[in-house]
């Protein structure tokens, strides 16, 4: 059986037709993912650039007033409580959840404080909590990205009173 010429033609139009539109097809997805690329790299960058436009280099370190801590006379769970949320208010630091956890040493409450906030604001929260007429510690701590522009944590605050001194 003997092909003829235009059978032979007619196929390679056919094939040659087949792998430009397949060519096409795979361009064109590959473009479209290189676009998506490109967009998620341009929110990368622009959530960056507005996370580096709050971080200020910090001030010379001036004379402030040396706090004078003392240790609580008993636990006082709500007045601590009440601190701390004064703290974060004071900061515009959205608390999440902040309670007392328990804790086996003496003289020594925790707690167990979460939220989100700005970088700025978040340090101020922590600067309040460290710079606090009472003596509280933070035992330990989680950040991690929050919305844009924001910044997610979980915090252990110690807070002392006088039984840790007997």
């Amino acid at each position: 059986m003997r092909l003829q010429a235009k059978t032979v033609l007619t196929g390679a139009v056919l094939v040659a037709t087949a792998v430009v539109l397949g060519a096409a097809g795979s361009v064109r997805w590959l473009r479209v993912a290189a676009e998506q690329d490109e967009d998620a790299l341009a929110e990368s960058i622009a959530a960056q650039e507005l996370f580096a436009a709050e971080i200020v280099p910090a001030a010379p370190a001036a004379e402030t007033a040396r706090v004078v801590m003392h240790l609580g006379a008993e636990p006082r769970v709500t007045e601590t409580l009440e601190t701390l949320h004064g703290l974060a208010e004071a900061a515009q630091v959205v608390l999440i959840a902040c309670g007392p956890s328990k804790t086996s040493e003496r003289g020594r409450i925790e707690f167990a404080v979460s939220g989100h906030a700005p970088g700025r604001a978040l340090c101020a929260f922590l600067a309040g909590v460290e710079q606090n007429e009472r003596l509280f510690a933070i035992s330990a701590a989680r950040f991690r990205p929050a919305s844009p522009g924001r910044i997610g944590f979980e915090l252990t605050v110690a807070a002392f009173h006088e039984e840790a001194s007997r």
